[in-house]
C-alpha cells in the first residue's frame, strides 16, 4: 500500500505541477480532454504491477508514516518535472 500511495500521490503531483507550468510557461495547453482521460487509463495500467506486489503480511496494522509517504511523493514529483521541461525547451 505504500508504495501505491507514493506512486499516486507523485503522478498527482508530477502531472499538475507540468499541466500548470506548460500553460503558464510556454502559454500554450498540452493536453485536451480526452487526452487526460487516456493517460489516468494508461496511468493505471502501471499500476497492475504494484497490486501483484509479494509482500509478506503481519499481524499487527501496519502504521504509516505520512511525512515519509508525502515527503518521498513530493520529492519524486517534483523532480519528474524537470525531464518534461528541458526536452520540451530544447525542441
Amino acid at each position: 500500500m505504500t508504495n501505491y500511495a507514493i506512486y499516486r500521490i507523485a503522478e498527482t503531483i508530477r502531472v499538475l505541477l507540468f499541466l500548470t507550468l506548460a500553460i503558464m510557461i510556454f502559454n500554450f495547453y498540452p493536453v485536451t480532454a480526452i487526452m487526460i482521460v487516456l493517460l489516468a487509463i494508461m496511468n493505471d495500467g502501471a499500476m497492475l504491477a504494484i497490486a501483484y506486489d509479494n509482500v509478506h503480511y503481519s499481524i499487527r496494522p501496519e502504521t504509516w508514516n505520512m511525512r515519509q509517504v508525502l515527503g518521498i511523493s513530493s520529492l519524486l514529483g517534483i523532480f519528474g518535472v524537470f525531464p518534461l521541461l528541458v526536452s520540451s525547451t530544447s525542441v
